[in-house]
């Protein structure tokens, strides 16, 4: 596989981009969520918050990620690692529901949190569209009035 990498660190041929992996944005969320499920072990963190804090980090990772990258990153927002990790939160508040830590409509508000947040940043991250060209014919200049008393043919 080639990886060409433009200016600003977005592969624009594959989607990914490696440096994200090694932004501070990702190394804080894998950190943090990594120590507080260890946390859940020793009981300083309750199943509950666990499940919480995990999805309410992956959508703050994915506005962090919009505000890094505002206005800069063409891509499609599948192709973003943001994505990726709001899909994480998502499916993590989703167990967290299904096995009965955290109530349904915690598990709801924290979907719509994700979408909302992950909606945001995709918003935030991607250049405005500049306006395609006006499609319609600019209108005809009006001919210039000839002084009186002059023909076309003179001179």
């Amino acid at each position: 596989m080639t990886v060409s990498m433009a200016p600003g660190g977005a592969n624009a041929q594959t989607g990914f981009n490696p440096s994200t992996l090694r932004s501070w944005e990702f190394i804080a969320l894998v950190v943090s969520n990594v120590a507080m499920w260890f946390a859940t072990a020793g009981k300083t963190v309750q199943t509950h918050d666990a499940y919480i804090f995990t999805a309410v980090s992956a959508g703050l990772y994915a506005l962090a990620r919009g505000f890094a990258k505002q206005n800069s990153d063409p891509r499609d927002a599948w192709k973003t690692t943001e994505f990726y990790v709001a899909i994480l939160g998502a499916l993590t508040a989703a167990v967290g529901g299904f096995k009965g830590h955290i109530s349904g409509t915690t598990e709801t508000q924290l979907i719509a949190l994700l979408t909302g947040l992950s909606s945001i940043a995709n918003g935030l991250r991607t250049p405005p569209v500049t306006p395609a060209a006006s499609i319609v014919a600019p209108s005809p200049t009006p001919p210039t009035p000839r002084p009186s008393g002059t023909s076309p043919r003179s001179g």
